[in-house]
């Protein structure tokens, strides 16, 4: 894919890492279409232009990608960047006895990272079917996908989204469509720093064979390579610096 000229839409692309990518791609000549549901001032100079949406409602989805692909007369790539990070131990101990992780955060970690991507997609394959346009799809995973203590919804939401991605691989490729994860490890975003405390970062930081948590940016440079790359798909490439939980 030729970058310049393309259009990309980034969905949660109001965050940290949504918004390094949609600064990269601009930079290399895309036109990129942020959908969000909060924060269009933060998106404002770092893309084409932003449509508040929640990457929840399927229907609201549907047709806001469908908006885009008029409005521009094309589409070409989805970047699903939506998602939170939730820590939460699967068991904790009070004076009343155990208490098991909240099956309501539960589903909302789940609905997050995966519902919002599943909707997202769907609304963009019926475009480019529709329209006999090869493209690409980049999903946001986690290194987290292989199972990290203290993030079992997490990791259970990321390692659907490995196996979703895999799957539409397989089935989108004969369509010229092709699908890639990209895993960050731990990264050096506001995210990251709300979601752990500081000494548990330390001790994430030691297990990195780079010692250091990972820019913004080099999460972005792999995403703008899956869109690029024409014989990449089924691909689970992590960005870790080394860290293997």
């Amino acid at each position: 894919m030729d970058l310049d000229g393309a259009v990309i839409v980034i969905t949660g692309g109001a965050g940290c890492l949504g918004l390094e990518i949609s600064r990269q791609l601009l930079n290399q000549g895309a036109v990129t279409v942020i959908l969000d549901k909060s924060d269009c001032d933060l998106a404002t100079g770092t893309a084409t232009s932003f449509v508040e949406v929640d990457l929840l409602d399927h229907q609201g989805t549907s047709r806001a990608i469908g908006d885009i692909a008029i409005d521009f007369s094309r589409i070409d790539g989805l970047v699903n960047c939506v998602g939170m990070i939730h820590s939460e131990a699967f068991v904790q101990f009070s004076s009343e006895g155990p208490v098991v992780h909240d099956p309501n955060t539960f589903r909302s970690v789940i609905d997050s990272n995966l519902v919002t991507m599943f909707n997202a997609t769907s609304a963009f394959v019926r475009e480019m079917v529709s329209r006999r346009r090869r493209g690409a799809i980049a999903n946001l995973s986690s290194v987290s996908s292989r199972g990290n203590p203290g993030q079992a919804a997490y990791s259970a939401a990321k390692a659907a989204v490995d196996s979703f991605t895999i799957c539409l691989a397989r089935e989108l490729g004969p369509l010229g469509i092709r699908v890639n994860s990209i895993l960050p490890g731990f990264m050096d975003v506001p995210s990251t720093h709300s979601a752990m405390n500081e000494e548990a970062l330390k001790g994430i930081v030691r297990q990195t064979p780079m010692r250091r948590l990972g820019p913004a940016s080099s999460v972005a440079e792999m995403v703008c390579e899956c869109l690029r790359n024409d014989f990449l798909t089924g691909a689970l490439i992590p960005v870790s610096g080394g860290f293997n939980p």
